[in-house]
């Protein structure tokens, strides 16, 4: 009877032992399985790890920038143009460039970066307010723009001689045999008075018309010799003077005279036959030294019975007495 139960133990376990390697190999094979599944969600399929946080960037290029934001906003991101430049590849307005790129995961609600297109390069004429003219000329040299013409007009804002607009204004497209024209600021209400000594009178009345000035009361000097058809009538004088702060409109006086007078009259040294008197040779008797030695300390008169008789001096009974001859 003993016998029997211990053979049928031994049956018994070694039954078990043939299930049990089946099931650990299936236990095995489902581990490995679920594990490998999980690496796969973790590393290569992250959409499905987190569906519903994390998606992918939609493709903007190429759109223009207002149905780009539309697409971002549908995907559940915010688009903003971060820049702007230049392309010949991609028109104007459209986008270039996006970060992150297309496929990309982003989480939802996050910002998508676009570069936009401005199109083709073009030049156009750039701003010249408070430049001087020779400046601005040099900067419309480079781009090929010609100066055709500078008016002056007052400003306030703008100090004078420097540039207030021009036209075409700034922002204008530059095309072939573009020109333009500037406008010079002649300042406010006070101008500095310009030199125009020097200068024929038709030019004075020019430059003086650049500052807002007119030409007022206009005199000679030495008219005979003004007049004559060999000599050079300039201005020679101006009033007020080079340098003085005037308002605009005022009108300038200008004395006309001859070429040669100008440096004379900026050197403050007369002009010949101004106000200089020509040597004269004149006796030591004629001399006004000795004129003005007589006329201090005079001859004694002889006394009145000693003069002749002609030479007495005799009252005029009809002029007064106080009246002297």
């Amino acid at each position: 009877m003993k016998d029997f139960r211990d053979r049928r133990e031994m049956v018994e376990r070694s039954r078990s032992a043939v299930w049990r390697v089946p099931i650990a190999l299936i236990v095995a094979t489902l581990g490995a399985g679920a594990l490998g599944y999980l690496g796969v969600q973790l590393f290569l399929l992250p959409e499905t790890l987190a569906e519903s946080r994390v998606h992918r960037v939609p493709d903007l290029t190429g759109e223009s920038i207002e149905d780009a934001m539309e697409d971002g906003r549908s995907a559940g991101y915010e688009v903003v143009a971060s820049a702007r430049q230049y392309s010949d590849r991609v028109d104007r307005g459209d986008v270039i460039y996006q970060i992150p790129p297309p496929g990309s995961y982003l989480a939802a609600g996050d910002t998508l970066f676009v570069l936009v297109s401005l199109g083709d390069q073009e030049t156009r004429i750039p701003d010249l307010m408070g430049l001087d003219l020779e400046a601005a000329r040099a900067i419309l040299r480079q781009l090929d723009v010609d100066v055709t013409g500078v008016r002056r007009a007052p400003s306030e804002l703008v100090p004078q001689n420097l540039v207030v607009s021009s036209e075409p204004p700034s922002g204008t497209l530059v095309e072939e045999d573009t020109a333009i024209v500037l406008t010079l600021s002649r300042g406010g209400a006070m101008v500095d008075m310009p030199d125009v000594r020097g200068l024929s009178q038709a030019a004075a009345r020019d430059t003086l018309e650049i500052f807002g000035l007119t030409v007022g009361e206009v005199t000679s000097v030495g008219a005979d010799t003004v007049g004559t058809a060999s000599a050079q009538v300039v201005v020679t004088g101006q009033e007020p003077g080079p340098g003085h702060r005037i308002a605009t409109g005022s009108a300038v006086r200008l004395q006309l005279g001859l070429e040669e007078e100008v440096a004379v009259r900026r050197q403050g040294a007369p002009a010949a036959g101004q106000g200089a008197e020509a040597p004269v040779d004149v006796s030591a008797e004629e001399t006004p030294e000795n004129e003005r030695i007589r006329a201090r300390d005079p001859a004694p008169e002889p006394p009145a019975d000693e003069m002749p008789a002609d030479d007495v001096p005799v009252p005029d009974p009809q002029s007064p007495e106080d009246e002297t001859f």
